[in-house]
This record gives C-alpha cells, sequence and structure tokens, in this order.
C-alpha cells in the first residue's frame, strides 16, 4: 500500500514537509474519520433502502469532501516543487525545482518494485507456496493488488537473515499484544508464567490462534540485527517507531520463541528467493475475506 501510494504521488525529504502534532498523534484523526464514516453509513442506509440511490452518492461525496479538508488541516498539502539541498564530498549541492514524483524517481525509481511481502499463516485454508491477497484490501484504485506468498517460518528466517547479511533491514508485521516487558525492553514469552502463577496454560498452537482470533497482527516494526549461534537465530533486534525514549533509544529485543509465534509478514528483496519462489508469487493469488488475520495490518 505504501508502495502504490509513492508511485502515484510520489516522495519529498522530510524538512520540505515537516510532522505535524496530528501526524505523530493519530490517534484521535481515526476516531473522527470513522465516526465521520459511520455517521455517513447511517445516513445513507435508509436511502438506498428506499431506492434513493442518488441521494446516497451526495451524502458520500459530501463525507468524503469533509475527510480530505480535515486531514489537509491536521497535515498540510505537501509541495508541489522544491529545491533539494545537501552537502557530499564536492561540498554544497542543490537541485532546483524537484516535484515529488521527480524526486522518488531519481533517488529511488525501480528498487521499490525489488520487494516481495511473504507471510506464514500455517493454517489449514492457506497452504504454503501459494500466494494470496485480501478482498477490499487496496488504496490506489489503478496500483498493484497486496500478494503476499505464504511460506514456512524455518524459510521466513532464512530469507530474513540473508537480507540482514546483505546490509539491508527488513520491515515485518506481527502481534505485540503478547508478553511485552517494557523493563526489560522486549519481548519473550518464556519471561510470563501464566499457568504456574495463575494456573491458566493459555498457550496453544499458531495456526490455532490464527484460526481462533486469539492474534492477528497489529503493529510493524524493523529487523534491524540477529544474533547467531552456529547460524541459528537466538534473538532479534528490533528498531520500533516509538520514539527514542522507550526501551533502548528505541530498540527492542525479541526472543527467538516469541519471534516464531507472533511474526506473520516480512519484507524481502525478490533477489533472494529461490526460483520456485519466484514463479509462485507471479500465479493468481487466492483471493481471502476482508477480516482474514493476514489483513488486520492494515486496519
Amino acid at each position: 500500500m505504501f508502495v502504490n501510494l509513492v508511485k502515484k504521488y510520489g516522495l519529498v525529504p522530510q524538512n520540505k514537509f515537516p510532522e505535524t502534532f496530528q501526524s505523530e498523534n493519530t490517534q484521535e484523526n481515526n476516531f473522527l474519520v470513522n465516526a465521520t464514516i459511520r455517521k455517513f453509513a447511517s445516513e445513507a442506509a435508509p436511502l438506498l433502502k428506499a431506492g434513493k440511490l442518488d441521494e446516497a452518492r451526495v451524502l458520500k461525496e459530501k463525507a468524503m469532501e469533509k475527510i480530505y479538508h480535515f486531514l489537509l488541516n491536521c497535515f498540510g498539502v505537501p509541495p508541489k516543487s522544491f529545491d533539494f539541498e545537501y552537502e557530499n564530498d564536492k561540498g554544497y549541492q542543490v537541485e532546483r525545482n524537484l516535484t515529488p514524483l521527480s524526486f522518488f524517481e531519481k533517488y529511488i525509481g525501480e528498487k521499490i518494485d525489488a520487494y516481495q511481502s511473504i507471510i506464514n499463516s500455517p493454517t489449514e485454508d492457506k497452504p504454503f507456496m501459494k500466494n494470496y491477497t485480501i478482498e477490499y484490501l487496496g488504496n490506489v484504485k489503478e496500483g498493484k493488488a497486496i500478494n503476499h506468498l505464504n511460506l514456512p517460518m524455518e524459510r521466513i528466517k532464512e530469507l530474513i537473515i540473508k537480507q540482514l547479511k546483505a546490509g539491508e533491514p527488513v520491515w515485518f508485521g506481527s502481534d505485540v499484544s503478547f508478553y511485552r516487558d517494557a523493563k526489560l525492553y522486549g519481548w519473550d514469552d518464556k519471561s510470563f508464567d501464566y499457568e504456574n502463577t495463575f494456573g491458566l496454560d493459555v498457550e496453544f498452537g499458531k495456526s490455532e490462534m490464527l484460526d481462533y482470533w486469539h492474534s492477528a497482527m497489529n503493529h510493524a516494526m524493523v529487523i534491524t540485527g540477529v544474533n547467531l549461534v552456529e547460524d541459528h537465530a537466538t534473538r532479534w533486534k528490533i528498531e520500533n517507531s516509538w520514539g527514542s525514549e522507550p526501551a533502548l533509544k528505541g530498540y527492542y529485543i525479541m526472543s527467538e520463541t516469541w519471534f516464531d509465534k507472533f511474526v506473520y509478514q516480512a519484507v524481502i528483496l525478490k533477489e533472494l528467493l529461490s526460483e520456485e519462489e519466484l514463479e509462485a508469487t507471479k500465479a493468481e493469488p487466492t483471493k481471502l475475506h476482508p477480516w482474514d488475520p493476514m489483513g488486520t495490518l492494515a486496519d
């Protein structure tokens, strides 16, 4: 979804379009947008039942316009053109009259299409080495559809390690609701013993957690390092987006077992995939329900 936005609208340096209070505190924004949409739905539903489609569409256009202007007020308007100033070994440099798209094309370009989303969903309805998409999960009409290749966890870890060794961090999606200890700066399921303390056994398999909605993706972070013992990953270094104060200047540690249980998605360079895996990504994807756990990260 990020790729679709960037390819359509481009990018700008952050100092040309600074953060606002609202852009770093989006909970209230989300509440107001969702409330506006639901109010529209409550007003449009009786019109649709009465066959008044045109009136419902007028309401929709008004609601969308209000939301659009609300977001502009919160986040501002991106610049249509700008000068890009920087210093390198040749001294001061400036490129004038760049647009968001020309800036993107010069500094990123085709590299943005060099990645593939892979998931680990060991459920009966999603065989491995198959391609999946989520119904209605799109943000740009003419953009590329969401495309997840389902792989076993051991293969996913192998690919992540290869990418880290190549000097590239790895974007990933997980469920951070479980076993977080802020004082220990990390996530580790072995740090909590609910069974001996309370007599409650709340441990069950990853596929069952997904099937019964005990767990689903709810947060994305970046893997920046891994501790290897004879090529075996024993813990992972994670960079989070919750600011520099929590944890170790914004970095956390995830244990091996927590990682296996609660990591569901990663974005990997296509060049690291096998020929068989690459071929599988080209197949027509199976459409999953909008509420499938593999689509919840975009909620």
